[in-house]
Order: C-alpha cells, then sequence, then structure tokens
C-alpha cells in the first residue's frame, strides 16, 4: 500500500504543472505528499502569478528546498522514505547519478515529450524547431543514463496548429498531464504498472538551451525556419536575439508576413512597421515581429538586423 510520495522537482515557469497539479491528484487520492525543491523553482510564479514557494505554504504543502543535490540531500530524502513510499522526478533540474539510484532504488520520472525520440533538455523548443506537432507525455523508471529507463505510462498527445509557443503548450497539456497523473497513482496503488524497453535504436538526443545564448537567429534561413526557431524561444522567454544599429534586441510572436522573391542582399532589411511590428526580408518573403522598442533604439525603415559569424557560432556552442 503506498501511503506517501516524495516529489523531487517544481513547476515550469508561469504554470501550474506539474508539480501542483501532480499534488492535487494525489491529495484526491488521499496519498500524503512531500516535495524537495530548489531555490530557483521556489522563485517561479505559477499561473496566478504568485511565486511557487508562496503558493506551496498557502496550500500548506510539506516541502523542503536545497542548493543542490548532494549527499545531505540523499541523507534527507533516505531518511523520510519508507517502504510504502514512492519517489517521483516532476520537472526537475538536478541529475541523478547511479549511486543515487541504486541508494533510493527506484525513481520515477516525468517526461513530458516523447521517448525515445526527444531524450535530454529543451526538448519541447526543439520540438517547435522542427515543426512536431505528435507527441507523448510518459512516466519512465530512472535509469543510470538520461532518459533511458522503462517507460510505465505513456499517452498520445495531437498538438493543435494553434499552439505556438512553449506557454501555449503548457496550458494545452493541463488535462493531458492530470489525466496520465490519475492513471500513475491509481495503478501505483493497485501495483499494476507494467514496464515497457525504449526502442534505443530510433533515440534523439537534444542538449539544454538557453535563450540569452543560443536564441540568436540566422537571417539566411527560410521565413518558415525563422518562425519555428522565434517560436521556440517565446514565452515565457525573452524571444530570438538579433543586432540592429549595434545593439542587441529581442523579437517574439513572429508571423510570415509576404511571401514574395527578394534577392539575398536584401536580406535583413526592415521594410514595413505597423505600430510595435516590424517586417524583415528574409530568403524566400518577409517575417513580421513585435518589437516595442523598450531601450529606444533609433532606426528607421532600411535599417538592417544582422548577425556576426562570430556571434552565430557561439550561440551553435562552436568554439
Amino acid at each position: 500500500m503506498i501511503n506517501k510520495i516524495v516529489i523531487i522537482g517544481g513547476n515550469v515557469f508561469n504554470g501550474d504543472g506539474p508539480v501542483l497539479n501532480f499534488i492535487d491528484v494525489c491529495i484526491e487520492n488521499k496519498v500524503e505528499v512531500f516535495l524537495i525543491t530548489d531555490e530557483t523553482h521556489l522563485k517561479y510564479p505559477i499561473k496566478n502569478n504568485n511565486s511557487f514557494k508562496s503558493e506551496l505554504i498557502k496550500r500548506k504543502i510539506k516541502f523542503k528546498s536545497f542548493k543542490k543535490f548532494d549527499h545531505n540531500t540523499l541523507k534527507f530524502i533516505t531518511k523520510l522514505k519508507n517502504k510504502n513510499s514512492t519517489l517521483i522526478s516532476l520537472n526537475s533540474i538536478w541529475i541523478f547519478s547511479q549511486k543515487t539510484i541504486r541508494k533510493l532504488k527506484k525513481i520515477y520520472n516525468y517526461h513530458n515529450i516523447d521517448l525515445p525520440m526527444f531524450r535530454g533538455a529543451g526538448c519541447h523548443s526543439w520540438r517547435i524547431m522542427m515543426d512536431e506537432m505528435r507527441t507523448t507525455i510518459n512516466i519512465h523508471l530512472l535509469d543510470k543514463k538520461i532518459d533511458q529507463g522503462d517507460i510505465v505510462l505513456k499517452k498520445k498527445i495531437k498538438i493543435p496548429k494553434y499552439i505556438l509557443n512553449l506557454n501555449d503548450f503548457y496550458k494545452y497539456l493541463v488535462p493531458f498531464e492530470t489525466g496520465l497523473f490519475e492513471e500513475f497513482i491509481k495503478k501505483l496503488i493497485k501495483k499494476k504498472l507494467k514496464k515497457t524497453k525504449q526502442n534505443n535504436s530510433k533515440s534523439f538526443y537534444w542538449p539544454a538551451l538557453k535563450t540569452p545564448i543560443n536564441g540568436f537567429v540566422d537571417w539566411n534561413w527560410s521565413s518558415k525556419d525563422i518562425v519555428l526557431f522565434s517560436n521556440s524561444f517565446d514565452s515565457p522567454f525573452i524571444g530570438i536575439s538579433t543586432f540592429l544599429n549595434g545593439q542587441k534586441i529581442n523579437l517574439t510572436k513572429a508571423k510570415i508576413a509576404d511571401k514574395k522573391k527578394f534577392h539575398p542582399f536584401q536580406i535583413g532589411i526592415i521594410y514595413r512597421r505597423i505600430k510595435s511590428r516590424i517586417f524583415i526580408v528574409t530568403s524566400d518573403g518577409g517575417v513580421s515581429f513585435n518589437f516595442p522598442n523598450p531601450k529606444k533604439i533609433k532606426y528607421k525603415l532600411g535599417d538592417r538586423v544582422y548577425i556576426d559569424p562570430k556571434t552565430i557560432l557561439a550561440s551553435r556552442g562552436i568554439k
């Protein structure tokens, strides 16, 4: 009989999932919960703009925060768990060592994108770039190799075309996520979870992304690829980066504006401005962006956005 679930992790930025939604499901099923989290997640805003920490306190959820996962964290969890408790990682920033997995014996992990197609980090940004509109959400056992453990629960999701960025997706995901958690808790209690091995011959691993570093756009791409790239770094992040008149700027809410043949020499020229939106020449047309210009950068129609080769290489992790 399961009488306690120890959660390791935190919510996504500006959302109620996965941790708060999982806690709600546990409470509905009369399962006690305890959260192990970190200072970064505690500062995140949730859907109602409260901080994650203040919401945990408001809901009287038991939790403890650690700066890093070390021997003290492991010691605390070891004392906390008992033979009838279950450990699950939900959006954790920590990678668990083989020693930790062996010590804690069994840790489940929630992975909110398809396995084995999207192993690694920043996976929904990679998915958006790839224009992949079908995926799965999964709960799997942690293994010594990242995201390679046996899957115990999987749910297919078809993503509508109007879901453009991560904020949109996380809102859309909530009912699917809640349904997966409900099924997991019920099968866990009844001991009906079945393990399925992943097909490693169809696996892909993607590295972590950091918007201020990796979000520099290459204006030589097609309009569609620029829009997809922009969407992948859009809300809740700051958007893609480029340079205008010697200053770095951020652009958001990209849309294909004009399908027209331009000469390569015209790429990057700002050819139209309507309120806070600017229109930029690409290799196969034009793309418009939201650019409220908070820094009050002086520019005019005919000016050009650009990226120097060194910045492009650095954004790809090439030194």
